[in-house]
């Protein structure tokens, strides 16, 4: 909704800061409001995601010091990661280099490159008037890049469909 809706009565990007206070992965969106220009609610995100963090740190300050120390590096917390379910990058790997971990760096290389050409084409499809196809990308590369991704998260998928169907109102070829 942050990067779709024609009129907004919260400020653009606060939607995206909850979203990612509340779970780091839509984080993604902050870099497409940035890499599409949208510098302002780039920062109202990053300051929502800030404000509703510290609100978590007020109200629980054990439960976050214990997310942000620990829990948020221990993507096994979730149960086996190298299973068929996980259908993230990391999913990918551990399964190709199974019994034994996937080398780190490969992982970090591995998705540097799939956000880099992930976000190019994002920004491009956005460029080209498909605001839709942009935020499609997005957030099929929220789901790539993530640690963990479940099949739901692929949901992104019906967005896509429909940036590439268009608005049906195309007659030519």
């Amino acid at each position: 909704m942050d990067c779709l809706a024609r009129r907004a009565w919260w400020p653009r990007g606060a939607l995206i800061g909850l979203a990612t206070a509340i779970k780091l992965v839509p984080g993604v969106f902050i870099v497409y409001l940035l890499i599409t220009g949208r510098r302002k609610a780039a920062a109202v995100a990053g300051l929502a995601f800030a404000a509703w963090t510290g609100l978590a740190w007020l109200i629980s300050p054990a439960n976050s010091a214990a997310y942000w120390t620990s829990a948020i590096f221990s993507s096994n917390r979730l149960g086996p990661n190298a299973p068929t379910a996980n259908q993230s990058l990391r999913g990918i790997l551990l399964r190709a280099f199974f019994p034994g971990p996937p080398p780190t760096l490969l992982w970090l290389g591995l998705g540097l490159a799939v956000a880099v050409a992930g976000f190019a084409a994002a920004r491009q499809s956005w460029r080209l008037g498909s605001a839709v196809g942009g935020v499609a990308i997005t957030g099929l590369l929220a789901a790539l890049l993530s640690p963990v991704a479940w099949v739901h998260h692929y949901c992104w998928i019906i967005l896509a469909l429909g940036a590439i169907a268009g608005n049906g109102r195309r007659t030519g070829g």
